[in-house]
């Protein structure tokens, strides 16, 4: 199969365990798996570790992990990556048992994310044109 097929089929399979949403065909919600399945719980690992992989890659060739919220190479990045920081955020402050509002944050998950020099907060994302004007603007203030 294809990336793109498979995507697909992540993407579908995702809809119906977490969304409940039926799939094509026939399917209803009351045939959709609980989200404690194993399945499920494989689909999300591969789906987060594939993510993390493409985060991976989008730092090797842009020297940084702050990718924008409209990526246009890839949109599902830029998403996820400020899911990441939401779902940090509330487990942080102890929101961790909900999945829908910690996207299934992990210390395991923060460490790796760490490794690679992910930067949790926007604010910590100084974007080069407002760094420079800041620079600017701080040489005048000294002299």
């Amino acid at each position: 199969k294809s990336e793109q097929e498979i995507d697909d089929q992540n993407q579908t399979l995702h809809n119906e365990y977490i969304l409940n949403v039926p799939g094509e065909g026939n399917a209803s919600s009351k045939n959709v798996p609980p989200k404690s399945n194993s399945r499920y719980r494989r689909l999300k690992k591969r789906m987060w570790d594939k993510m993390f992989e493409k985060l991976k890659q989008y730092k090797a060739e842009n020297g940084d992990t702050d990718v924008p919220s409209k990526y246009a190479d890839n949109p599902h990045l830029g998403n996820w990556v400020g899911n990441q920081r939401a779902g940090y955020k509330c487990f942080r402050a102890g929101n961790e048992q909900s999945i829908q509002v910690s996207y299934g944050m992990s210390e395991d998950r923060i460490q790796l994310l760490e490794s690679i020099g992910f930067r949790w907060r926007d604010s910590e994302v100084i974007p080069p044109k407002r760094q420079s004007a800041w620079e600017a603007m701080y040489e005048t203030l000294k002299q």
